[in-house]
């Protein structure tokens, strides 16, 4: 929805190049103003400047030599200073002065035509039988309106209305005037008060010898500078527009706003100077005058300055020893006068604010006595931003560094976390080359005679022998490169002393990871190898009894004891020995292809004197596993399901495809597992029951560094434990084998 345009209210009163005079004399030259309606447009002036000339002839007492107005002189209401009142008439006579309608007047229709019109006006001013001399000067102003407006004018022109008058009656006739703006009147104020003037109008022209010199918008200007106006001063050089410029420019700094910085203070400079070329020249590192900022200066003239103030006994030397510096610089046949005034800070000089004119054009001599002002806003903004860049600086290094320390916090590999760490530090300064060499590298760096430019070499502090070495291209170079390295550096040692920490700490974990397993292999053996031991030294000292004679059926019944107690034996010292590897970390896979069919079939042949019922379907895919290792899980399993549950159990192996995998289940119809009864409680309650109790926490150790899983389904009856294998491509296993071969 576009919104419609809002039209300014139509001229009341307009006129264009009045030019007034008497005889030879010209009073009014080239003047133009334009009055709305509901406007309320002052006029000021010193005295002859012409606003009485300007009042008579919008009124229609004179006629201008050339120009125009519209509307004429009818349609405007006119209350001179004077008033033009007759003083022995009562109130209600002097409001329909001229108005009476007719040769016989009567006194009763005046007083109600004039209290209706007060009543109009919305004012009071009692008894109207009363003569004007009796009245206040003040309400003789109303009456002298209140008949103006009585006629109903398009324009009203007022001269000098509150001349004379105190507070109260001034603040009457205010409202009085501001009412009839409200009533769609064009209203023309001409007044000394310049206060009452930028209270009230809504614009203000000012009169200075015949011409309009200014057109302002009220509220704009304050009675100071309107005075300096009048005078003829620049509205940008008023004392009240300097002082709000300093304010606005001091706030600014302050904040660290967008209109803070050198070039915007130099612009404000020159503005605040009436337009004076204005150049901020500080000084580098060296103690050289460079420029940073200049406004009203071409850059020959630029040149020309630097050049100056660079003379030993030029105006930059001067200016920094004695604060300030006057001189006179010849540009192009043109001859410059000029001001240095140093900038200074807590930390000593910082350049010099130059001020120049050109005496030929520029008559005028600037304010000087402002200039110290903005040096010292150019000073506090550059040490501002001097600090600003130094902790900019101190940030980013702690940043860095930082980062460096996360990086090295987290990474578990101390190798890679010490590369990334100087892959952060070399990008955050800009070498091309960071690394850290050791050993004989090292040495033969140090060795060098001559570091080559741009190279940054440092032995790390509290190592052995290893170096830091940094190739930091010309280009790449920051102030803050020295501080960067040196963190480099710290973060370098810091690395190397974790990294021997860690060596040593490892070394100490695997001699108590050692002293464990032997005492937790030893307590193992000596538990579990006792029951079968003792059943085979019973049974073969009984045989070797020399005062018993056995039959031949208790021989063979002890003999076949012997031999299966051997077995276990056996067994028991082969899961003692894949527990310590596990357990010690060095049990190692053989992976390739199988089928599931030979490998099951393979464990089935492993366990003779037990049934088992086996589904193994057709398009099963091969697995990538350890075929031994897996056999022995399912020997395990099946030997648990055979000898612990009660003769005549039913066992069951079956296998099955899913997605992504390959279960490989072993059930049994034997007593169930109550719920929630873990792998390690079923281990242990076996070993209990005269199991070995190991079988199933080897099986789960195998199947996991298969990267499979061994879980308990829980049922209502029997048991049933689930290989769960993953399904591998070939060019995944091939990988595998590449790692493992490594």
């Amino acid at each position: 929805m576009v919104a419609a345009a809002v039209r300014a209210p139509a001229a009341v009163l307009e006129a264009e190049g009045l030019v007034v005079g008497y005889g030879p004399s010209v009073v009014l030259e080239a003047v133009s103003l334009h009055v709305r309606a509901s406007e309320l447009v002052a006029v000021v002036g010193d005295n002859g400047a012409g606003k009485t000339t300007l009042v008579r002839t919008l009124a229609g007492e004179l006629k201008p030599r050339a120009g125009t107005i519209r509307p004429s002189a009818a349609d405007v209401g006119v209350v001179w200073q004077d008033l033009a009142l007759v003083e022995d008439l009562g109130v209600a006579e002097n409001l329909l002065l001229g108005r009476e309608g007719g040769v016989f007047v009567s006194p009763r229709r005046t007083h109600a035509e004039a209290r209706a019109m007060l009543r109009d006006l919305g004012l009071s001013l009692g008894d109207l039988a009363r003569p004007l001399r009796t009245l206040s000067g003040g309400q003789r102003r109303l009456v002298a309106i209140a008949r103006e407006l009585a006629r109903q004018p398009r324009f009203l022109l007022l001269d000098e209305p509150t001349s004379s008058l105190g507070a109260a009656e001034a603040t009457a006739v205010v409202r009085l005037v501001r009412d009839a703006c409200g009533r769609g009147v064009g209203v023309l104020l001409v007044s000394h008060d310049l206060d009452l003037v930028t209270q009230i109008a809504d614009r203000i022209v000012v009169l200075r010898r015949g011409r309009v010199v200014a057109d302002v918008p009220g509220g704009s200007v304050g009675p100071d500078d309107l005075g300096e106006l009048i005078l003829g001063d620049h509205p940008q050089q008023s004392s009240r527009r300097q002082l709000e410029r300093i304010v606005w420019l001091a706030r600014e700094v302050a904040e660290g706003g967008a209109e803070s910085g050198v070039a915007a203070i130099t612009a404000t400079c020159s503005a605040a100077l009436g337009g004076c070329g204005v150049a901020t020249v500080l000084l580098d590192a060296a103690g050289r005058g460079v420029l940073e900022s200049a406004v009203g200066v071409d850059a020959a003239t630029a040149d020309a300055v630097l050049e100056e103030l660079e003379a030993p006994t030029g105006l930059l030397r001067r200016a920094l020893e004695f604060g300030a510096a006057h001189g006179l610089l010849e540009v192009r046949n043109v001859q410059w006068e000029l001001w240095g005034f140093a900038i200074r800070g807590p930390s000593g000089p910082l350049g010099v604010l130059v001020i120049g004119r050109d005496p030929t054009r520029d008559r005028a001599r600037p304010r000087l006595e402002l200039a110290p002002l903005y040096a010292a806003q150019v000073a506090t903004v550059v040490e501002r931003e001097r600090a600003l860049l130094t902790l900019a600086h101190r940030n980013h290094v702690l940043e860095v560094l930082r980062g460096a320390l996360e990086i090295l916090a987290r990474g578990a590999d101390v190798e890679r976390a010490l590369e990334a760490a100087l892959a952060s530090f070399r990008q955050a300064i800009g070498a091309s080359v960071l690394e850290l060499l050791e050993g004989d590298a090292a040495g033969s760096i140090l060795e060098q005679s001559a570091v080559p430019t741009g190279e940054w070499v440092r032995k790390v502090p509290a190592s052995s022998l290893a170096v830091l070495r940094a190739v930091v291209p010309e280009t790449a170079q920051r102030d803050d490169t020295e501080e960067l390295l040196n963190a480099a550096l710290s973060v370098v040692r810091l690395a190397l002393e974790r990294r021997e920490l860690e060596r040593v700490a490892q070394e100490a974990a695997a001699l108590r990871r050692s002293q464990a397993l032997q005492v937790a292999f030893v307590h193992r053996l000596s538990h579990e190898l006792r029951t079968p031991l003792t059943a085979i030294t019973g049974y073969a000292s009984s045989l070797l009894a020399n005062d018993v004679a056995w039959d031949a059926a208790s021989q063979h019944r002890f003999l076949t004891r012997i031999v299966s107690e051997s077995q276990r034996l056996a067994r028991l010292v082969g899961d003692l020995l894949d527990l310590s590897a596990i357990e010690s970390g060095t049990l190692r896979l053989r992976r390739d292809w199988a089928e599931l069919a030979y490998v099951v079939e393979a464990a089935v042949a492993c366990v003779p004197e037990v049934t088992v019922d086996v589904d193994v379907p057709e398009g099963v895919p091969p697995v990538f596993v350890d075929h031994d290792r897996l056999e022995q899980v399912l020997v395990n399993l099946l030997h648990n399901a055979a000898y612990h549950n009660p003769p005549g159990t039913h066992i069951r192996l079956r296998v099955r495809h899913e997605p992504g995998r390959v279960v490989v289940a072993v059930e049994d119809d034997g007593p169930a597992i109550p719920h929630g009864v873990s792998l390690a409680e079923l281990a242990e309650r076996g070993r209990r029951e005269g199991g070995n109790g190991l079988g199933l926490a080897i099986s789960l150790s195998i199947v996991e560094a298969l990267g499979g899983s061994l879980t308990l389904v829980p049922r209502a009856d029997g048991k049933c434990f689930e290989v769960v294998l993953p399904e591998v491509t070939e060019s995944a296993g091939d990988v595998v084998v590449v790692a493992e071969g490594q």
